[in-house]
């Protein structure tokens, strides 16, 4: 087979003069060499055939998962997504330019309940309590509260009339849990006599009904964060009902902050003095609260204030204290419990 074949005009000629069509041979004989010339393909340059690569696509060596692009005139390999290594859980997004990846939404670490909120720019998650004005009991200093506005500035108030002292004006309170010791029934605000609700002939025991509650939003809806619940009591004895308490921004879904047994003895720690407690990450120091509200004034009772502490970061509108049901042996009534003597209910 000839390196120097006939070309296609002298193969035109031959089959029209000599009459008849080309042979094998005359086939082989167009066809250039194929030695040495495994996986090319026939080309011509318009006159001449050869063996050549495939020129359409470009060299696919060190382009391993690269895409076929143009730019309208010639194909090259290129990353058509920007480099995978280190974006699990990214999206793909532009600027108009040029593509990358990017957290779309914020870490959702340790941030369980909460909702997705922008400034304008940049999305965070946030509680839906941020509408609110807030209040830390935290921030408690002497007898001052810190607010924190909606703008991020802070004020200060007086705690007197929040979380102790004359709060019937401040409190809407909705009760189904105490009946008032005259025996009218419910209890308007559960406070004591020293804070203007109750006279000192006013000593009859409390009547807590079974599944009640107390539900507590001050009235200018500040998200309050509160760790404590105060008992203030005349008489130190005990009644087997389990209670609980729970904190809500909008009274419809409810989370659960302590359970407790109003017999347990451990489940409290004295009210009237200071201490300092660890509750989950955080270290809280609760000021001892006054027995001034206890009782006839100048008495000192053997029940004085239990505080019930617990762990909360969060800030909620709404708190509530329910009876949730008994502790073991039932030694109550089937209707309710008599409390030999409550005086007060506050939150700290």
């Amino acid at each position: 087979m000839s390196d120097n074949p006939i070309t296609l005009d002298d193969l035109g000629s031959a089959i029209i003069n000599a009459k008849n069509l080309v042979t094998q041979t005359d086939i082989l004989n167009i066809i250039p060499n194929q030695t040495s010339h495994l996986g090319k393909f026939l080309t011509t340059d318009g006159s001449t055939l050869s063996w050549d690569n495939v020129s359409i696509l470009p060299d696919i060596t060190l382009n391993s998962g690269k895409f076929l692009s143009t730019d309208g005139s010639i194909l090259n390999w290129t990353n058509t997504l920007p480099d995978q290594t280190s974006n699990s859980g990214k999206f793909l997004t532009t600027d108009g330019t040029t593509s990358s990846w990017s957290v779309v939404l914020p870490s959702q670490t340790s941030n369980s309940g909460k909702f997705l909120k922008t400034d304008g720019t940049n999305l965070s998650w946030e509680n839906n309590e941020t509408i609110y004005r807030k209040i830390d009991c935290r921030s408690l200093s002497g007898s001052d509260l810190t607010i924190q506005e909606i703008d991020g500035t802070t004020t200060t108030i007086s705690a007197n009339g929040i979380l102790w002292g004359a709060r019937i004006f401040n409190y809407i309170i909705d009760n189904t849990l105490v009946k008032n010791r005259n025996f009218s029934a419910p209890d308007p605000m559960l406070l004591g006599y020293h804070n203007g609700q109750r006279g000192q002939t006013d000593m009859y025991n409390d009547t807590w009904y079974i599944g009640g509650y107390v539900t507590y939003q001050f009235i200018q809806s500040y998200a309050m964060r509160y760790n404590c619940w105060y008992f203030f009591r005349y008489y130190d004895t005990n009644e087997d009902m389990t209670m609980g308490i729970y904190g809500s921004n909008d009274k419809i879904l409810w989370t659960q902050l302590k359970t407790f047994n109003i017999n347990d003895p451990n489940a409290y720690t004295d009210g009237s003095q200071s201490v300092t407690e660890t509750l989950g990450s955080s270290s809280i120091t609760f000021e001892g609260r006054t027995t001034s509200d206890i009782g006839t004034a100048g008495t000192n009772p053997p029940g004085g204030v239990r505080r019930y502490s617990f762990e909360n970061e969060n800030y909620y509108v709404f708190y509530m204290l329910k009876w949730i049901g008994w502790g073991g042996t039932v030694a109550n009534s089937a209707t309710g419990s008599s409390i030999n003597t409550q005086t007060e209910f506050e939150w700290g």
